[in-house]
Parts: C-alpha cells; structure tokens; sequence
C-alpha cells in the first residue's frame, strides 16, 4: 500500500489472527501471504485490539 499523496497513512486494524498466522507453518501459501502483507504494514499506520487480552 503506497502512502497517500497527503502522506496520511491507510489506518489498518490488524486482527491478532494475522499475528498467529506468521508462526502457523501448516498451510505455507498463508504464511507467505502473511509474511507479504507483514511487510507493507510499514506503510500504514497499524491499530490492533488489546482489551481482549485484559
């Protein structure tokens, strides 16, 4: 995801099922797909919920 012309980033709420899915090496195609998507997060500004952990 490219940074917006007004160099506002995309906010992207990030589930913590994408987190577990860097560590589950059962279906690889998911894991590539996660590490690639982990990569741009950087280009975004990146939200994730921690109440539920509370």
């Amino acid at each position: 995801m490219p940074v917006q012309e007004n160099n506002i980033k995309p906010k992207i709420y990030l589930d913590t099922s994408v987190i577990s899915a860097l560590f589950d090496t059962r279906t690889p195609e998911r894991l590539d797909h996660t590490k690639t998507a982990w990569e741009r997060l950087k280009d975004c500004e990146v939200f994730i919920d921690l109440n539920r952990y509370l």
